[in-house]
């Protein structure tokens, strides 16, 4: 990436196992963006008392989105639709057929993984199998998250949720023509989807509920976390919301797009920023790759 000019970075995706072992999914670029020249790559940190990280992987390839699985292997994919799987200290990779980009992936186990894609691609990849369901409509699908393998919500444009009882993938009846952005599966019944103009939808197992926003509502909510119980939401410029009393109420004046909570903390990533929260404060800075 040779260019006269600094090089922008953008932080997608972060997952770890506690503050001194994180892993950061980053993509540099210089504009105006050119997708072709994206180069993306995945960063071990140790996040406090120092911040210290090194590059353990890059692919010159825009990634999209990163998961762990529960023994620590690291998947990624990317708008080349192919899978990045880190397992047994080596990298591979995996097309899954979807060139039109993969937007989400989620890691069931650590055999199974589920990622969705840009024209509404559905896939389950266990082992080296993929088992792909495409959408005959094409629409997109932007995010993808579960309790467990048979209990799969995948969530996009116009509304669109999808849910996989481990068979099949059922569409769910449109709640909203919003764009849904984000899910997040506590169990089978505590299922909460975030979107465009602050759409927040809650699943009790039965039926979905809306849940309010405090003050003005135009917001896009990018990300859901549970931390010590509680849900917190990112929602970009507008900072980090927390839900109080079926209320989601603004907490954090800080652009964050992304939210997980790894260990005993919540950590949050916003273009070059991450921040990390103990249930009272916020600490963190840029970090300069």
């Amino acid at each position: 990436m040779e260019n006269e000019n600094e090089h922008q970075t953008t932080l997608v995706g972060i997952t770890g196992e506690s503050n001194d072992c994180l892993h950061i999914l980053a993509n540099l670029y210089y504009e105006p963006v050119d997708p072709e020249s994206v180069l993306s790559v995945v960063v071990r940190l140790a996040h406090k008392p120092d911040v210290k990280g090194n590059v353990i992987y890059s692919t010159e390839t825009w990634c999209t989105s990163m998961d762990q699985s529960p023994g620590g292997g690291l998947f990624v994919v990317s708008m080349e639709g192919e899978l990045h799987v880190f397992r047994q200290g080596a990298w591979r990779l995996l097309n899954l057929d979807c060139p039109s980009g993969l937007n989400s992936v989620w890691v069931a186990t650590d055999n199974e993984a589920f990622a969705v894609g840009l024209k509404g691609e559905r896939a389950r990849i266990v082992g080296e199998t993929v088992e792909l369901v495409r959408d005959a409509e094409g629409r997109r699908l932007n995010c993808v998250h579960g309790s467990g393998p048979r209990n799969v919500f995948a969530v996009g444009d116009g509304g669109l949720i999808f849910r996989f009882d481990g068979v099949v993938w059922e569409e769910l009846p449109a709640l909203t023509e919003s764009n849904l952005l984000t899910v997040l599966c506590k169990s089978e019944k505590e299922v909460y989807v975030g979107g465009a103009g602050g759409v927040l939808l809650h699943w009790n197992g039965v039926r979905w509920n809306v849940i309010r926003i405090a003050g003005i509502a135009e917001i896009t909510i990018t990300s859901i976390a549970f931390y010590r119980d509680t849900l917190y939401a990112a929602v970009g410029r507008a900072g980090v919301y927390v839900l109080r009393e079926n209320v989601l109420e603004p907490i954090k004046d800080e652009v964050l797009y992304r939210l997980r909570s790894i260990d005993d903390l919540l950590f949050g990533i916003g273009n070059r920023l991450v921040l990390q929260y103990d249930g009272e404060s916020w600490w963190g800075g840029d970090l300069d790759l």
